[in-house]
Formats: structure tokens, C-alpha cells, sequence
């Protein structure tokens, strides 16, 4: 399947989360390490998941969780296209 000029226009611009609420629950570095990863257009690496735990042990369960998601991205992604494909149709 071929995009759209559209779609290829508007993905770089894509933002994953809005970080503006965030600051009443997580430090500011953990928000920077999440900003800058969403900047780059990226996911999460393993040493941006290490940084978090060192900063917020608590968000550990949590960067787990998004460690597996990021593992899973692929599979997610493809079941998700093909389940749409299958509704347009």
C-alpha cells in the first residue's frame, strides 16, 4: 500500500503525546527523555528506559510495559493495518 502525499506531509509532523499535563506527575527529566524521543520521532531505547528508572524507580512497571509494546510495535502495527483494510473493504 503506497501513501498519500497527505499522509507522507503530515507524519513528520505527528506528535506521539502532549507532554504539558505531565509536569504534576513526572520529573522534568524523565518528561525531557520522553520529549526528546518523540522530537526524533523514535521510541523509547533501552538506555532512555534505564535513565527513567534511575530517575523514577517508580515508573519502572511502566517503562517495562512500553519496552514490550516497542517489541511488539511491528505485530501491532501489521494486525491493526489489516483489520482496517478489512473494514474499508
Amino acid at each position: 500500500m503506497q501513501l498519500s502525499d497527505r499522509a507522507r506531509q503530515l507524519i513528520p509532523k505527528a506528535r506521539i503525546v502532549s507532554f504539558a499535563t505531565w509536569s504534576n506527575d513526572s520529573p522534568t527529566e524523565v518528561i525531557a527523555i520522553f520529549q526528546k524521543a518523540d522530537d526524533e520521532g523514535r521510541y523509547l531505547t533501552d538506555e532512555d528506559i534505564k535513565q527513567i528508572k534511575t530517575v523514577s524507580p517508580s515508573l519502572s512497571s511502566s517503562v517495562e510495559k512500553a519496552k514490550l509494546l516497542r517489541e511488539k510495535a511491528p505485530d501491532i502495527v501489521s494486525e491493526a493495518r489489516k483489520k482496517t483494510f478489512r473494514t474499508v473493504s
